[in-house]
């Protein structure tokens, strides 16, 4: 049995995966993802752009009760829409990402996680980012 399975391992390898590169062939959809999420046209263009991280965030400022502005290290300035926010106005520092671990691959993008600083203190709710805008993009 042993000798069999060495002897014909690549055939068996074929026979199992080929209803799986099958289906993949003849799908018509393709924005439909492995776990059934429909992903938006407008979201495939999104990520074709250069993505924003976390990293290279130079300054940030609220303006009004629902609206984060970020200055990248490029200079260029984005205007984050939040909800979730109560004590916006009043922050004085954002931490951007997830508590306790790097932020170094986070992107700025929707569903993003804010916690508000104020006075050294970081807020034990978080805000999430539901949509991005362009304000000033440089050269």
């Amino acid at each position: 049995m042993e000798r069999f399975l060495y002897d014909n391992i690549i055939k068996i390898a074929v026979v199992i995966s080929l209803p799986l590169w099958t289906a993949f062939v003849l799908a018509d959809d393709h924005n439909i993802t492995a776990h059934g999420h429909i992903v938006d046209d407008e979201y495939l263009v999104q990520e074709k752009s250069k993505p924003i991280y976390v990293r290279n965030i130079r300054g940030a400022y609220s303006k009004g009760s629902d609206t984060i502005v970020i200055e990248m290290r490029s200079r260029e300035k984005y205007e984050l829409t939040v909800s979730f926010c109560w004590d916006l106005p009043f922050a004085t520092g954002y931490r951007f990402g997830r508590l306790g671990a790097t932020n170094h691959f986070n992107r700025v993008e929707k569903g993003l996680r804010i916690w508000t600083v104020s006075f050294g203190r970081i807020d034990s709710s978080s805000c999430y980012v539901t949509e991005v805008k362009t304000l000033e993009v440089v050269g």
